[in-house]
C-alpha cells in the first residue's frame, strides 16, 4: 500500500489531491503525518495509512499539526485507531499542534480522550515508559 521514498518516508498512494499523508520511522515511533485538509474525500487513504502502520505493543503517532482543515471525520478514524491501539497492546498519539486539529480535538473533548501534545518532542516524551496515560 505504500510506496517508498528515498528518506525513508513512505508516502501513501491514491489520496487526495488536497491532502498529503506520509508515514516515517522518528526513533521507536512510527509517525503518519498530515498536511492539507482532512475531509470525507479522505477518510479511506487516512483509514488505509494508519491500518498500514499499527503494530502490535507499537506507540503509534499520527500527526495532525500541519492540517489546515479537518471535519469529524477525523475524529471518528482517530477514535477507532485509538481502540485498535489498546487492542493491539500499544498506544496512539496525536500531535495536534495548536491549530485547527487541536481546537477540534479540544473543543469535541476528545482531549480527554486521547493523549494530544502539541509536537514530535512531546510524542517521544510520552511514548516513554510511564511518560503518559494509555
Amino acid at each position: 500500500m505504500l510506496t517508498g521514498e528515498h528518506d525513508g518516508t513512505r508516502r501513501v498512494p491514491q489520496q487526495p489531491d488536497d491532502l498529503r499523508i506520509t508515514v516515517s520511522a522518528h526513533g521507536p515511533l512510527t509517525v503518519v503525518a498530515l498536511a492539507g485538509e482532512l475531509d470525507l474525500e479522505a477518510e479511506d487513504a487516512f483509514r488505509a495509512a494508519l491500518r498500514d502502520a499499527e503494530r502490535p505493543g507499537e506507540v503509534l503517532v499520527v500527526d495532525m499539526s500541519a492540517l489546515d482543515f479537518v471535519d469529524s471525520t477525523g475524529s471518528r478514524i482517530l477514535i477507532e485507531a485509538h481502540g485498535r491501539a489498546r487492542q493491539r497492546g500499544g498506544r496512539l498519539i496525536v500531535v495536534s499542534g495548536t491549530g485547527t486539529a487541536h481546537l477540534l480535538l479540544a473543543r469535541s473533548g476528545l482531549d480527554r480522550y486521547l493523549t494530544l501534545v502539541p509536537d514530535l518532542e512531546q510524542a517521544a516524551a510520552s511514548a516513554r515508559p510511564g511518560g503518559g496515560a494509555v
